[in-house]
C-alpha cells in the first residue's frame, strides 16, 4: 500500500499529549487522504486496539466488527 508512496504520519491528539505506558506514540498514517490504519483494520488485516484512548476508537471499533461479520481478512474461517 505505501511502498514508494510519499505518506504523512500524524500524532493522534488524543494520545500525544502523554503517550502509552510503553512511550510509544499513536500515530496515523495517510496515503493521499487516505487513512491507511483505518484500511487495514476495514479490511480486516488490523484490530482495533483501545488500551490507550484515541480519537477515532469508535471509527475503528466499527469498522473492526463489519469485517469480523463479511469475515474480512483475519476473519475469514475458510483459511
Amino acid at each position: 500500500m505505501v511502498e514508494g508512496k510519499r505518506v504523512r504520519l500524524e500524532h493522534d491528539q488524543a494520545n500525544a499529549a502523554r503517550g502509552n505506558r510503553n512511550k510509544r506514540w499513536r500515530m496515523s498514517l495517510w496515503k493521499d487522504g487516505s487513512l491507511l490504519n483505518a484500511e487495514i483494520v476495514k479490511q480486516g488485516y488490523g484490530h482495533a486496539l483501545t488500551r490507550c484512548p484515541f480519537s477515532r476508537m469508535e471509527e475503528f471499533r466499527q469498522l473492526e466488527r463489519e469485517a469480523r461479520e463479511q469475515r474480512w481478512g483475519l476473519w475469514d474461517s475458510s483459511r
